[in-house]
Parts: C-alpha cells; sequence; structure tokens
C-alpha cells in the first residue's frame, strides 16, 4: 500500500536514479525563450511572496505555476479531506482561461480564425512549459488545440472526442502514464463532467436542483475508484465542496494573474489587487476544516480489490 516509485518514474520517463558525491557543470545550452520564461516565473513566485502571507502563497504558486514546494503540508491535506485537491494541477481551467479568452479577446478585435488560433496557441505552449509542462496540461493543451482546429475548420468540438485525441497521444509517447494516478485523475475528471455530470445536470434540472451541484458529483463519482486507490480514503462531502469552490475560481484565477503582472512593475499596487486572493484562500480553508470537524468527513476505505 506503499507509494510505488518504480511505477512513478516510469510514467516520468525516469528509467534509473544515481548517487554521485559530486558534480561538475561543464556546459549549458542558451535558450533564450526558456531563460525569459523561467526568469518570469521566479518573478512571479517573488511577487506572491512578497504580498501575500505564506500559506496562500504556497496555494497560489502551486495552482497558478506548478509549483508546490511552497505548498504547506497542513494546507495539502485539509484540501484532500475537503476533496478539493484537483485544483492546485494545471489543468483545463488553467488553459481555458488563458487560451480561450486570449483567443476570444482576439477574435472580437476582428483577426482571423487562424490567425487568432495561432498567437493563442503560443501563448498556451509557453504557460504549458512554464508550469513544467504535466500530463494534465499537456492534455488541456492538447485539447485547446484541437478547439482552435475545429473553429478553423468550421466544425464542432466536441470534449469527449478531444480527450479521446490526447488519451491516445499521450499514452502513445509513454504508456507508462496508464499507471500515474496524475493521468488517471486528469481522465476521469473530464469524464466526470462531460459524461456522467451532464446525465446528473439533466436529471437536476428536472427536479430544479443546482447543476454545479450535479456536475461536482459527476467529478466525484467519475475519480472516486482513483481516490480510494491512491489515497485509501473517500471526502464524502466532495461534491459540497466542490460546488461551492469551483465557481470561485476563474475570477480569483484571473485576479491572481493581473496581480502578478501588475506587481512585478509596480509592487504597492499588485500587492492591493492581491488582497482578494488571499481572503478567498483563507475561505477555502474555512470550509476544509469545516469540513473536516463534521462526522464521517473521510471514510477510510482501504485498497479497493
Amino acid at each position: 500500500g506503499n507509494f510505488d516509485s518504480a511505477v512513478f518514474y516510469q510514467s516520468q520517463k525516469i528509467d534509473f536514479a544515481i548517487y554521485a558525491s559530486e558534480s561538475i557543470l561543464l556546459g549549458c545550452e542558451e535558450n533564450a525563450i526558456r531563460d525569459a520564461l523561467l526568469t518570469l516565473k521566479a518573478r512571479f513566485i517573488s511577487v506572491y511572496q512578497n504580498c501575500m502571507d505564506e500559506d496562500a502563497v504556497g496555494f497560489y504558486v502551486g495552482m497558478m505555476l506548478g509549483d508546490k514546494s511552497l505548498l504547506l503540508e497542513r494546507t495539502k491535506e485539509l484540501f484532500a479531506v475537503g476533496g478539493i485537491s484537483h485544483i492546485l494541477a494545471i489543468s483545463g481551467l488553467h488553459m481555458s482561461m488563458i487560451g480561450r479568452g486570449f483567443y476570444n479577446r482576439l477574435r472580437k478585435s476582428r483577426i482571423g480564425f487562424l490567425t487568432a488560433g495561432v498567437f493563442a496557441s503560443l501563448l498556451l505552449f509557453a504557460y504549458c512549459y512554464m508550469t513544467g509542462s504535466g500530463v494534465s496540461a499537456i492534455r488541456a493543451v492538447g485539447m485547446m488545440l484541437l478547439f482552435f482546429i475545429a473553429q478553423y475548420a468550421g466544425r464542432s468540438y466536441d470534449m469527449l472526442n478531444a480527450l479521446g485525441v490526447m488519451v491516445m497521444y499521450l499514452l502513445w509517447e509513454n504508456p507508462f502514464r496508464i499507471e500515474y494516478s496524475g493521468f488517471q485523475f486528469s481522465v476521469a475528471a473530464l469524464i466526470g463532467v462531460g459524461f456522467v455530470g451532464q446525465i446528473l445536470s439533466e436529471i437536476g434540472q428536472k427536479m430544479r436542483w443546482s447543476s454545479s451541484l450535479w456536475m461536482s458529483m459527476g467529478i466525484t463519482l467519475a475519480t472516486l475508484p482513483i481516490v480510494a486507490c491512491c489515497y485509501f480514503e473517500v471526502p464524502l462531502y466532495s461534491p459540497v465542496v466542490n460546488s461551492v469552490v469551483l465557481p470561485m475560481l476563474s475570477p480569483i484565477f484571473a485576479l491572481a494573474v493581473f496581480g502578478g503582472l501588475i506587481g512585478c512593475v509596480f509592487p504597492a499596487i499588485g500587492k492591493i489587487i492581491l488582497i482578494p486572493c488571499g481572503w478567498l484562500y483563507g475561505f477555502y480553508e474555512l470550509v476544509c476544516q469545516f469540513v473536516e470537524g463534521l462526522p464521517f468527513g473521510s471514510i477510510i476505505s482501504g485498497m479497493p480489490e
């Protein structure tokens, strides 16, 4: 039941590990674009560290930039109890906000489908590289590219078909990803949105219940077996917590990006813009603490057969 290092490293295309008493850097290939992106990432982290509390910094650096090294262990535990750990992964929300938002802005400026798609794709590639090019990020970028191609070709875009194409690509590139929990969660969550959640939403509309609650329930049901296999416990109130948390993510993500950009040039103004981001993190923490205190908040399932 412990962490399987071999399976994880195979999914990351790492074949072996070595231990060296010393190392010498003989040379480094220069790459202006890579260096600029990594410098921008470091600048964003510096802005967040200067403008927010330590616990909030770890959350936003993890959610925005894919770097979880600053994330407090207590925050990880709280978010796992609330069933909202997925918001820390660079995923479709980020790519949709950045890629589709930029694309729509270009289209409103009467720029053609092809040109808008190319520029939005370049922005997505840059963001994906800056955040570490994780599996969920690559999957999301690929799906957005298929959306741009569909727009240019005048065809309708189907999320589940796009997901299928990216699953085939990711597994063709590295079949060992099938064992990687990050890949499994990324795919299962989208199945929960595009298939299970749609069915439940139709039922919810007939009952005049909140569609966001049913969509959260769809994600929960689709990822439930993976949660049990990976964490050996199931957060019972996850659908309710997600229905509260998810609607706030898009505006706060946009505010965190805007505040980070402004903070790179005008630190004092950036600090003011980022104040609501700190409030939101505090709210998320309170919600998870409340759920942690509820009876049966987390059911110990063990490893399913």
